[in-house]
Parts: C-alpha cells; structure tokens; sequence
C-alpha cells in the first residue's frame, strides 16, 4: 500500500506515482495526483512537466487532503463496524 501518498496527501500534496502496486489505491490519476509508469523516465518528466506548468497540482493537492480523510483510523473503524455488522 501506498501510505506514503497518503501522508503526503494530509499535508495537500499532489502525488506522481508509478501505476504499480499500491500506488493505484493511493492516489487517484488526474484527481489527487498523476499515475504514470514508473519505470519510463520520460512519462514521469511528462507528467511532473504538466503538473506544475498548468499549477494542476494546487487542484490536485487541495483533492488529496480531503481524500486522504477516508484513510483516518476513525474512519476506518467505522468501516470495520459497518462490515462486521456492529
């Protein structure tokens, strides 16, 4: 899992991440940050370029505080409770 994004995202940070592993459940493409593969040096230069030539990241940062809520533990639990029928 990718809780690194998710720590960044608390703080309003976009996040470019590779679309490999746990990545993908942490940030959201073109919503909270930019999923690109990770691997191609040339997609992630793409994709940083674009970010802060359009300033999309204070969009993007501003999606990412308030996405990364869903991951407080509080609300976790509560999704728990909800699943274990509690």
């Amino acid at each position: 899992f990718g809780i690194s994004y998710v720590e960044a995202a608390s703080y309003g940070v976009a996040s470019i991440a590779g679309i490999d592993g746990g990545a993908a459940d942490a940030v959201q493409n073109y919503k909270t940050g930019i999923l690109c593969n990770g691997t191609d040096h040339a997609e992630i230069y793409e994709a940083l370029k674009r970010i802060i030539q359009s300033k999309k990241y204070l969009e993007l940062g501003k999606n990412a505080e308030e996405f990364s809520k869903k991951f407080y533990w509080k609300e976790i639990i509560k999704e728990y409770s909800t699943l274990l029928n509690l």
